[in-house]
């Protein structure tokens, strides 16, 4: 007994005497960068972000122990670090956590740069435009569910009383997950039906998929290769991965069995083929389905809950969007992707919201050697890079009035860069930042708007993401009102699983629309 504790204490000391040497040979090295040695391995969280900011300004520097970890607040020097994939590279443990249930060959996870940008030329060919128009159709049928379910539910007075709120979180991440199920896969999920059947399977999916990423990076051993293995949290999450991998195998091993008339996202993978003539293998496959099922369903339905229970606050900015559908599309018209595209004001409010509500709030970078960022920023070797998306999306340095939801600062003449004042009024093609200033001078900052990211690594499938969050709103608005009760309590946004989603969860009035 005393000799193991010998051995325990001689270990400590000698962890310890590392640690110190190792953070005074390398304090040289940011010398240069004010910050603090108080902090977290993958960036600190919101709130103390926010006072370090505040205190050092937007890059600083902080230290856990041996990670070393730079603060990149600036625009350019983020859009610097986010096309510079070779030099900031996903090569840490914060996506090897991730990769615990995505996969290691997820679109997110792949640390590899050059193997990413094989496996994405061929994930691309299931994303281009004709492909996304013809998911639009399930869009619109599970659409028509969730009126039906949020007609019955509906009251006839703003107020409520009469009927329960509607629990939007619920019946959105049902309604999007039906979605991803038709869409991705060809299956009818029926998550937001009624058939029993079939919505135990769904059951079955999202328990697995809540498993898989159960507690996610909340514990200290989450960041411990073989720690986390070994815990009750990290054995359950690893058999539902398990679990969760054998399933869509199956999937996939009837589908290449069957006719592949490629009418679903996974149907188009497995026939997609590279320069060469090679195909995707099985593994590779799988945690691309994985991929699909958390970010196709979890990030779209939480982009609309933020959505209308912000129309819930603003009745006027309800009012008018849902003006602009009736005047343009018509009480009853069915949602197209051509239509959709005329309702700019609508896509003023879907920008505005992912600005003020973000599904990933930060994002980090590897520096893979000693690197001048923008000219000014030397960042060491070895150095974590953090990007603050929602500080960012909320500074007043880059935003007029941040903290308001102001849907008319994405106005295309208001963020002309040129002297003269633009006459148009089509909505943006980009998703940058502007810089607005009390004179109404406005400029863009690619980099201070970063909704699904920048460079090569952006999300894949944010036209589908946008396309799908326009025609749920769309027909919602056409059919109902959104008041918040009276009691409602404030909501968050809380990181959950993979992403940031409103907690806690939003229940609205939903009244009748009159026309």
């Amino acid at each position: 007994m005393v000799s193991v504790l010998l051995i325990l204490v001689s270990f400590l000391v000698l962890a310890v005497s590392y640690v110190w040497i190792w953070r005074r040979n390398n304090e040289a090295r940011f010398t240069h960068v004010k910050g603090t040695s108080m902090g977290a391995p993958m960036g600190p969280p919101e709130p103390d972000y926010n006072k370090l900011a505040d205190k050092y300004g937007e890059v600083f520097k902080t230290r856990f122990l041996v990670w070393n970890s730079i603060t990149c607040g600036e625009p350019e020097m983020v859009r610097y670090v986010l096309t510079n994939e070779h030099i900031f590279t996903k090569d840490f443990m914060g996506y090897k956590l991730f990769a615990d249930m995505f996969g290691p060959e997820g679109l997110v996870t792949i640390r590899d740069v050059d193997h990413h940008k094989y496996v994405r030329n061929i994930v691309a060919q299931a994303f281009t435009y004709s492909n996304l128009k013809l998911y639009f159709p399930i869009f619109v049928e599970m659409g028509k569910r969730l009126v039906i379910n949020w007609s019955a539910h509906s009251t006839t007075s703003a107020k409520g009383g009469d009927k329960e709120p509607v629990d939007v979180i619920h019946d959105l991440e049902m309604c999007t997950l039906d979605i991803i199920g038709r869409a991705a896969f060809g299956v009818d999920l029926n998550a937001s039906g009624t058939n029993k059947v079939t919505s135990k399977g769904a059951t079955h999916l999202r328990n697995l998929l809540s498993d898989s990423c159960m507690g996610l990076g909340e514990s200290a051993t989450d960041y411990l290769p073989y720690a986390r293995k070994v815990t009750a949290r990290g054995k359950k999450r690893a058999q539902a991965k398990k679990d969760l991998d054998e399933e869509l195998v199956r999937l996939i091993n009837r589908k290449k069995e069957g006719d592949n008339e490629k009418l679903d996202l996974l149907d188009i993978l497995i026939s997609a083929k590279d320069e060469s003539g090679g195909e995707l293998p099985m593994g590779t496959l799988s945690d691309q389905c994985v991929t699909f099922l958390v970010a196709g369903h979890e990030t779209s339905s939480s982009a609309l809950a933020w959505l209308l229970y912000t129309l819930a606050q603003h009745q006027d900015i309800q009012d008018k969007v849902a003006e602009e559908v009736t005047s343009k599309l018509g009480e009853n018209a069915v949602p197209t992707p051509e239509n959709v595209d005329t309702l700019r004001y609508l896509g003023k409010v879907v920008k505005e919201v992912q600005r003020v509500y973000p599904a990933v709030e930060s994002l980090d970078r590897m520096c893979e050697e000693d690197h001048m960022v923008c000219g000014t920023l030397l960042i060491p070797k070895g150095t974590l890079c953090h990007i603050p998306i929602k500080r960012l999306h909320m500074s007043p340095k880059y935003w007029y009035k941040p903290e308001e939801f102001n849907p008319d600062r994405w106005d295309a003449e208001m963020i002309n860069t040129s002297s003269s004042s633009s006459s148009s009024s089509s909505s943006p093609s980009f998703d940058d930042g502007i810089n607005d200033n009390k004179d109404g001078q406005h400029t863009i900052n690619a980099g201070a708007y970063l909704p699904f990211s920048l460079g090569v690594r952006n999300c894949i499938g944010s036209k589908f993401a946008l396309l799908e969050i326009k025609a749920l709103a769309v027909m919602l608005l056409q059919k109902f009102v959104f008041t918040l009760p009276p009691d409602h309590p404030a909501v968050k946004s809380v990181f959950e699983g993979a992403t940031f989603k409103p907690r806690p969860y939003i229940k609205l009035n939903v009244t009748p629309r009159i026309a």
